[in-house]
């Protein structure tokens, strides 16, 4: 089976701490985003200004993933549009895909931040033959976009879809250098 998907799925991300994903230790702006605990880093890939971690449960590949959580730092797209950044996503979704749902997105706030969320479907992706159904999370920092991209190669449940939603409940952005966007106390 091919990797386009998956090359596919992060050159759309690059163009539009465990256990805690946290780029920054020192007082900055930083991506806090928990890694589930059933899963492990699966790849790393980066550019000039960006990079993209992948998370997956233990055994799953390139090849035979079934659930997969890609995290993007970006510089280069930091005055963006959160939501004009998965629009960008989104085209780059339903080109791979045989029948695509329509999208929406939902703009919000995190911490004082810009965000945007959308929920991309597909009965059936082209390269693999399997649904695909995915929830996306950019968030605008002063420093950065962050882009959390939680995926499975199926069709959602509505509980699944609910814990794919509770778990974007715990991504922040913080910058202990501005009193808007606190970080969190660090655990000991």
């Amino acid at each position: 089976m091919s990797k386009a998907p998956l090359r596919s799925a992060l050159l759309a991300l690059m163009l539009c701490g465990w256990p805690w994903l946290s780029h920054a230790q020192a007082p900055a702006e930083r991506l806090i985003a928990p890694v589930p605990p059933d899963y492990r880093p699966a790849g790393k890939v980066s550019a000039p200004g960006s990079i993209v971690e992948i998370f997956r449960p233990p055994g799953q590949t390139d090849d035979n993933w079934t659930n997969q959580l890609m995290v993007q730092t970006s510089r280069d797209r930091v005055k963006a549009d959160p939501s004009d950044v998965l629009r960008g996503i989104e085209k780059t979704f339903a080109a791979s895909c045989a029948e695509p749902a329509p999208a929406t997105t939902a703009p919000g706030k995190v911490n004082g931040y810009a965000t945007a969320t959308t929920l991309f479907k597909c009965p059936r992706v082209t390269a693999t033959g399997k649904p695909e159904t995915s929830l996306v999370h950019a968030i605008a920092g002063n420093d950065h976009m962050y882009i959390v991209h939680q995926a499975m190669r199926r069709a959602h449940t509505p509980d699944v879809l609910k814990q794919m939603i509770r778990y974007l409940g715990t991504v922040t952005v913080c910058d202990d250098r501005a009193s808007g966007h606190p970080c969190p106390a660090q655990k000991p």
